[in-house]
């Protein structure tokens, strides 16, 4: 069922609401997005599994309503395997002129532990 779309993890009913709501069928790049799980937070690892680095993009959760991210498969179809991972930060519609802002950040680690990586993030939320 999910094959050929993208993941969407939604913060919430509100947020998985926008994922659905039409806005990225428009242009000449639409997207169809699979809703999965809710998000705990606005957290996304990449890692190589053969041992390099591990990077970790976050986002305080009131920012940030949808992490979206493609998958793996061996054969890669149109979707797999670039390993994209997106913050969808704001969770509004911006009108033209209106200053809004946010914060993420992108933390590179040598090797992953979830316990860092929880530890990174707690420490980004309070503001550190």
């Amino acid at each position: 069922m999910t094959l050929g779309l993208y993941y969407a993890f939604a913060r919430d009913l509100a947020a998985a609401g926008m994922v659905c709501d039409g806005r990225w069928l428009r242009g000449d790049n639409p997207v169809d997005w699979a809703l999965t799980r809710y998000l705990a937070g606005a957290l996304a690892v990449q890692e190589d599994r053969g041992g390099g680095p591990a990077c970790v993009i976050m986002s305080r959760p009131e920012d940030c309503p949808v992490v979206y991210a493609s998958y793996n498969m061996d054969p890669p179809d149109g979707v797999a395997n670039h390993h994209s991972t997106y913050l969808g930060l704001f969770g509004k519609d911006i009108k033209a002129g209106q200053t809004v802002r946010t914060t993420s950040r992108l933390v590179v680690l040598d090797k992953m532990a979830a316990d860092q990586v929880v530890a990174e993030y707690r420490r980004f939320c309070a503001g550190n």
